[in-house]
Formats: C-alpha cells, structure tokens, sequence
C-alpha cells in the first residue's frame, strides 16, 4: 500500500497476510472443486478488502497513526470489485489447464484425453 515514502514495516509481514487470505480461501476448495464459483468469488472480494484492512493496520500501527488516506476507501472497492470481476477467468484458466493436464479437480468428472 503506497502511502507516503519510507519502510514503515518489517521486510516478510505480508507473507502473514497472504497466510490469513489464503487459509480462507482453501476454505472454498470444496465448493470449487464442485464446479460453484459463486463462493468462491465472493470470498476473493473478502479476502481482498481483508488483506488491504490488515496491510493498513500494520502500517497505520508502525507509523502511531490511524488515519485513513483520502482515497482509501475508493481504491479499497476499485481493487475488491476488480478482484470479483477477474477470478471467475482465472478459475477458468485453472479448469481448463486441469483438464489439458489431464488432471480434473471437479469430483465426479473425469478430464477428457
């Protein structure tokens, strides 16, 4: 999150942050692994505006300073809605390179050779 100039945090926090979006997102593999979408999906926007509230925090808590920036909000909501719109590609993509593996993560269907 670029607000202002300086190193403000620890180098590797986020790798915390990816962790806690991550665990939730694993979550979701029964539903994707299903073929629904519609959790999953929904969830990438959670866990998108989860991970920017967090990365605030710990910058907000190494600076003492919990203000939030003029354009914080819009740029929370631009990423969250963007995040929405893309992942049900990405999950295509990921279907599909499954099945051009020949490897199917849908339980129940068998990838076609």
């Amino acid at each position: 999150m670029a607000i202002g100039m300086g190193n403000d945090v620890g180098f590797g926090y986020s790798i915390f942050l990816f962790f806690i979006t991550g665990a939730l997102m694993q979550g979701m593999a029964p539903f994707f692994s299903k073929g629904r979408w519609e959790a999953p999906v929904v969830l990438v926007g959670v866990s998108t505006s989860l991970f920017l509230l967090m990365e605030w925090f710990f910058v907000s808590f190494a600076r003492a300073n919990f203000t939030f920036p003029e354009n914080y909000w819009k740029q929370l909501w631009v990423s969250v809605f963007f995040g929405m719109v893309v992942s049900p590609f990405f999950f295509y993509l990921i279907l599909r390179l499954s099945k051009f593996c020949g490897n199917s993560i849908i339980i129940g269907e068998i990838a076609e050779e």
